[in-house]
Order: C-alpha cells, then sequence, then structure tokens
C-alpha cells in the first residue's frame, strides 16, 4: 500500500497550546504583536503565558492601566484564548497587585483541559519580609503566600487523577543560576541583572514536594535565556523548563547561548507532552514576500545555467 500506516496522529485526547515568554524588561517593539501573528497560523487551542506582560516596577496606576492597555492591544490579534500569568514586572508592590486584581482576577488560579490540569502560580508571593535574598523593591505577602500553598494543596488533592499537570510561573526557582548571587566580576549575560537567593528557595520546595507524586512539567522566564531540566530519574517525569523570550531583552546571540525570540507548541498526546521550541524568525505566512525570487530557469550572478 502506498502508505506507511492509517493510524492518523489524531484523537479526542490529543490538542496543541502555545506557550508565550517574557515581553517587558526592556520590551522590544513590535516583537510580541509579531508573535501573536504567527501564533494565529498555528491556531493553538489556547496560548498560556509566564509574566512579565508590561514593564510595570510603578505605583502609578494611570501608568499601569496604560501599560495594561498597550498589552491587551497585542492580544486583540490573537485568535485563541490567553491565560496570563503575573511576573515581578506585573506584580512587584501592592498598586500593582490592586489593578491586576480588578484587571484580570486572581494572580493564581487552575483550569483542567481535556484530562490534564493546568496550574498557574504567582511567583511573586514566594518572597517573604527579612528571608535571604529578599528583593526590597517587593511587598511582604506572607499570608497571601500562605494562601497560595493551601489552595495548591487543595487544588492538586481534588485533581489528583489527571493524565498531566502544566505548572505555569514566573521565576525559575530550580535553576542553579537563579541561586547563585552576582559579582561584580560576572557579565550580566551569564548572571543576568536580577537579585539571587543564595540558596534553593523552601517555598518552591514546598510546592515540588506538593507535585512529587504526579507527572508535570513546569514552565517559567524571568532569566531570558532557555534551559531545559528533565529532573530527577524516577517513577514520574518532573520536567523544568526556563524559556527565551518573546520580546523581552536579550542579547539575542543564537541558540547555542539560549538566547532567541520564541514561542513554545505544545501536543498532548495520549502518552503525555510533545514539545517543540519554534523561532519567531522561523515562522512564515503564506503571502510571505520574497523580493529575490526569481524563475528557477533564469541564472544568477555566477550560476551555471541548467
Amino acid at each position: 500500500m502506498p502508505w506507511t500506516s492509517l493510524a492518523a496522529l489524531d484523537s479526542e485526547a490529543r490538542f496543541h497550546f502555545v506557550v508565550v515568554s517574557d515581553n517587558t524588561g526592556g520590551e522590544r517593539a513590535g516583537v510580541f504583536e509579531s508573535a501573536m501573528e504567527r501564533i494565529n497560523l498555528m491556531q493553538p487551542a489556547f496560548v498560556v503565558s509566564v509574566g512579565d506582560l508590561i514593564e510595570g516596577y510603578t505605583e502609578d496606576r494611570t501608568q499601569l492601566v496604560a501599560e495594561c492597555d498597550k498589552f491587551d492591544t497585542y492580544l486583540d490579534k490573537l485568535d485563541a484564548p490567553f491565560f496570563y500569568v503575573p511576573g515581578n514586572h506585573d506584580y512587584s508592590n501592592q498598586a500593582m497587585a490592586d489593578v491586576w486584581a480588578e484587571r484580570y482576577g486572581p494572580s493564581y488560579y487552575s483550569f483542567v483541559y481535556k484530562d490534564v490540569l493546568f496550574v498557574v502560580l504567582n511567583s511573586a508571593l514566594f518572597y517573604r519580609e527579612g528571608t535571604e535574598g529578599h528583593d526590597t523593591r517587593f511587598e511582604d505577602w506572607s499570608k497571601e503566600q500562605e494562601a497560595q500553598l493551601s489552595w495548591l494543596a487543595d487544588t492538586l488533592d481534588t485533581h489528583d487523577e489527571v493524565r498531566w499537570t502544566f505548572v505555569l510561573t514566573h521565576r525559575p526557582y530550580w535553576r542553579k543560576s537563579w541561586m547563585e548571587t552576582m559579582t561584580e566580576d560576572e557579565p550580566m549575560s551569564t548572571t543576568g541583572p536580577w537579585p539571587r537567593h543564595k540558596g534553593g528557595v523552601a517555598e518552591w520546595e514546598q510546592v515540588t514536594a506538593l507535585l512529587d507524586n504526579r507527572d508535570y512539567t513546569a514552565f517559567a522566564g524571568h532569566m531570558h535565556t532557555y534551559e531545559y531540566d528533565p529532573g530527577p530519574t524516577g517513577p514520574h517525569i518532573h520536567e523544568k523548563i526556563a524559556l527565551a523570550t518573546t520580546g523581552g531583552v536579550s542579547m539575542l546571540r543564537g541558540v547555542q547561548y539560549g538566547e532567541f525570540d520564541h514561542f513554545v507548541w505544545m501536543t498532548m498526546t495520549e502518552d503525555g507532552p510533545v514539545m517543540a521550541n519554534v523561532l519567531l524568525e522561523g515562522v512564515l505566512e503564506k503571502n510571505h514576500e520574497m523580493p529575490l525570487q526569481r524563475p528557477y530557469w533564469i541564472p544568477g550572478p555566477k550560476e551555471p545555467a541548467m
């Protein structure tokens, strides 16, 4: 027969979704908007983020609302539903928290799609006043973090038999480079400009303990460089993926440095997720203009005739 199989990769359990990364921390104009247009060409079921949607870092409500308005115009281009996740640029003081609540509702939440659990965590709440590595730009949200952890435990208990769990947060607390302090003789490209914890983040360890007895994939951003962590070998898959950028500040030195603009194309199968990093420059629309194109039978300079 002139085919290898008639078992098409299609079923009720399969679906596709997209994960986008940091837009800010030094937004490069037009990149995130362009990503929305390219994502439309792929037609996912929905799009999830890992935060840093606006520049933020202000208590000026007028400015915050204006920045949110601007970001939401990017989403006007998107066909699929978009799920917001707060990053440090979106949620780092009480004014920002208030605007987030008024505009988007809860800063941590979950949803289930085709027996797959999606958990959104607010990594800003992990900061505790007085803890080692605490960034003084942030509020003391101890009670809010206790509520988030309690909610997470209840949510996971309620959905203890889902076939996979995806965790979406902003700070990649599992990355070794996140936990190292920055020194004056280390370039920004290896450490980033952000304050560091000097050890593991205890509250993240509580999260991973709650997730221990299930298969999960965690996504984060913040560092603007890509890194894949397969997690420890064991009875469950615990993979953790820190993304590069979707328009945020970057030296863009290429894939060998983990510095590139991309989105993640996720296919959820019956056996688990299949992931592909899609570089923005690699997605072309059908009417993409090629001004240097010429009929193949006309030889160009220094080209032999056919």
